[in-house]
């Protein structure tokens, strides 16, 4: 014996029906997941001014070298820092290096171009630049004095820098890695 069309089509009525009530059923709980979830998942994280694609070994150093806690222990007057970002790797030739009054070891990194967005428009008319042959538009980079480890490049290095990418405010905001946990030679 056969189906005729009307019992197929009350069928799929009465299977309609009792997915309807299901999910008005489960309409409260459904709700209070998709809420759980916004609350969980919170606020997006503002973007930093720079889009990078981090390899599996820069992700491997940044987990050795950047410690937890404060980013700014060890650095001479903080408060004139603000970080951006805990923990970036950037890539570049060195074009200058001195030691400040605070005994920190600072050069100024020429940034390879995938990290020029790294650089704010203090960095790119910075006095400095005046007398860098070429004008070069320069990442600050400091090694604080409890960072002995920390290798110390030379003027011409090709190098992987590891640190704290933060704002100087006494200085228009002009990027800087401060304080370095890690430097590699490029080669």
């Amino acid at each position: 014996m056969g189906l005729s069309p009307e019992t197929g089509r009350g069928r799929l009525n009465t299977t309609l029906r009792s997915e309807k009530s299901l999910n008005q059923k489960h309409k409260p709980l459904l709700l209070f997941m998709a809420s759980f979830l916004l609350v969980v998942a919170g606020e997006p994280t503002p973007t930093p001014p720079y889009e990078l694609n981090l390899s599996s070994q820069i992700r491997q150093i940044q987990q050795l070298y950047c410690p937890p806690g404060d980013p700014l222990a060890g650095v001479h007057n903080p408060s004139r820092l603000k970080v951006i970002d805990d923990c970036v790797t950037i890539t570049g030739r060195v074009i200058e290096v001195s030691i400040n009054p605070d005994g920190d070891y600072t050069f100024r990194l020429e940034p390879d171009e995938e990290y020029a967005g790294f650089l704010t428009n203090a960095n790119k008319t910075a006095k400095w630049n005046e007398r860098i042959a070429g004008g070069c538009p320069c990442l600050q980079m400091e090694i604080i004095p409890r960072d002995l480890l920390v290798y110390r490049p030379q003027v011409g290095d090709e190098i992987m820098a590891t640190g704290v990418y933060v704002y100087d405010k006494n200085n228009n905001d002009w990027a800087e890695l401060h304080p370095i946990f890690h430097i590699e030679i490029n080669e």
